[in-house]
C-alpha cells in the first residue's frame, strides 16, 4: 500500500482556504483547512476557523471533556448518519504534533465536491 502522502488528494504541507469538504452523506463540514497531520495514528487534516460549526453536535456521553483538565481533545460529531467524528484539540500528545485550539478530522470520512474522496485507495 502507498505511504499516507502519496494517497491524499489534497496538500499534506499547506492548506487551502476555498477547498469544500462534505460527510459521506453530503453534509458540508469546513470549507478550507490548514494542512494534514501525519502521526502514529494515521493522516489527520487540520482546521482552524474554517469548520462549519451548525453541522456538528457534542454527544451527551462527551460533554465532560470540556471541564475535565486531563482530557486530550473535545469529541464531536457531525449531524448525518456518517457520524463523522471531529476533534477539539484541548492538549498536546507525544504521538503527532496536533496544536491546542485546533480541529481535526480524518480524511478517510472527508469527500471533497460531493464526490471525490480526500483519499485514493
Amino acid at each position: 500500500m502507498k505511504p499516507w502522502h502519496k494517497r491524499l488528494n489534497i496538500s499534506v504541507d499547506s492548506g487551502n482556504a476555498t477547498l469544500r469538504f462534505f460527510s459521506k452523506n453530503d453534509l458540508h463540514l469546513a470549507t478550507g483547512y490548514t494542512r494534514v497531520v501525519i502521526g502514529k495514528r494515521g493522516p489527520y487534516v487540520e482546521f482552524r476557523d474554517q469548520i462549519q460549526w451548525d453541522s456538528f453536535y457534542v454527544p451527551d456521553t462527551e460533554i465532560y471533556r470540556w471541564h475535565d483538565a486531563r482530557a486530550f481533545y473535545v469529541e464531536y460529531r457531525s449531524k448525518c448518519d456518517a457520524n463523522v467524528m471531529l476533534y477539539y484539540q484541548k492538549r498536546t500528545v507525544s504521538y503527532a504534533d496536533y496544536k491546542i485550539g485546533y480541529c481535526y478530522m480524518s480524511p478517510l470520512d472527508l469527500v471533497m465536491a460531493s464526490t471525490c474522496p480526500v483519499v485514493s485507495a
